[in-house]
């Protein structure tokens, strides 16, 4: 494997990480906590979660 395809395969992992992290941020805009709290704790590279996504994680599990 190239090391051109290994830049690639991280960059898609990367946007789909993306993805699920604003899929989170709207089932959290939606009052649906218990999926959004679902979808982040899915998200294995918690580096990629900020600040607020670190908040909107501690409120969900008080509310769910």
């Amino acid at each position: 494997m190239s090391e051109h395809d290994i830049t690639n395969k991280a960059d898609g992992n990367s946007k789909f990480i993306e993805i699920r992290i604003q899929k989170a941020r709207k089932a959290f805009g939606n009052k649906d906590f218990k999926t959004s709290l679902e979808i982040y704790n899915s998200i294995e590279q918690k580096d990629m979660l900020n600040d607020l996504d670190k908040k909107v994680i501690e409120y969900c599990k008080r509310h769910v």
